[in-house]
């Protein structure tokens, strides 16, 4: 078998993020960001890999029934563009594409259903690998419903030094919060839904802003009531999304026709001594991809 190269994008934190039904729901705000899994046969020089990968490699080759003589005779190796326990799913990216990779080496080609169920088993989830901006169950998987809209726009994600690891989010007090503002995030869902099946861009980013300011009372973000007012002068800007269980926050953009004023303006608010690092990005929601190889 020859070697298998997959990509899987990451995301800027959430478009909108809370509780429907006393489910957990989510909706990832994917970016030309990726994170590269490539699978090949077993060599002297095996890459060392984190322990999620390895976790994935045995939830694969038992879902897949892999006999154990084939097993143990592969290498992972993992390269990503994507900051780590920053809320820009790099361990969604990572091991969804280790997943769908090591499926396709032993000549499986898994649906995003079975994908999915295989992520929750490891970590809560973001909804990256979907093809098309997706809602998604982010704990068990029993919903994952596709909008089948891709919708095209910039983010501005402004990053800080600081992380938090997913896990440490997932907190029995961050839950009760989370479920205290489920009637609050009822109409940010509402919202979401219509703009989904208007397609409007100004809908999507209502929503993604008031889902940003319910996560305010959760995981609060430095200087995010100073960025929201940038919002007021800038027809480009449609919305503020963040990372709900992580730190980025993100300036949603119609276009980049005012980007330049808008990085200005963020930096003479002085943002940028706690977001040292920010960078545009364009929008993306078409999932994971085999780059190379074929099983």
């Amino acid at each position: 078998m020859e070697e298998i190269t997959v990509s899987c994008p990451g995301s800027c934190g959430e478009l909108i993020q809370g509780y429907v039904n006393d489910i957990p729901y989510l909706v990832s705000c994917g970016i030309r960001l990726f994170s590269y899994v490539t699978v090949q046969p077993y060599s002297s020089k095996k890459k060392l890999v984190g322990q999620k990968a390895r976790r994935a490699i045995k939830l694969v080759e038992d879902y897949l029934n892999i006999p154990n003589e084939y097993r143990n005779m592969l290498e992972i190796d993992i390269q990503s563009e994507l900051s780590l326990s920053k809320g820009m799913a790099s361990s969604t990216a990572d091991v969804a594409a280790t997943i769908y990779g090591i499926a396709l080496y032993y000549g499986k080609n898994l649906t995003e259903k079975e994908i999915a169920f295989l992520c929750v088993q490891i970590e809560p989830t973001d909804s990256v690998f979907f093809n098309s901006m997706t809602e998604f169950d982010l704990k068990s998987a029993t919903v994952a419903k596709k909008s089948f809209w891709y919708p095209h726009f910039f983010v501005l994600m402004l990053e800080p030094e600081t992380n938090i690891e997913t896990q440490k989010y997932h907190t029995k007090e961050n839950e009760t919060l989370a479920k205290e503002q489920a009637g609050l995030f009822k109409g940010v869902y509402e919202e979401y839904s219509h703009a989904v099946s208007e397609k409007n861009l100004d809908k999507l980013g209502e929503a993604a802003t008031k889902s940003a300011c319910l996560s305010q009372k959760i995981l609060p973000k430095v200087h995010f009531e100073e960025i929201l007012l940038l919002k007021e002068n800038h027809q480009s800007i449609f919305g503020v999304n963040v990372a709900h269980s992580g730190t980025v926050i993100g300036i949603l953009l119609k276009n980049l026709t005012e980007v330049k004023e808008i990085q200005k303006k963020v930096s003479k608010l002085d943002v940028n001594d706690f977001y040292k690092k920010s960078g545009v990005y364009q929008s993306y929601f078409e999932g994971l991809k085999q780059v190379v190889g074929e099983g």
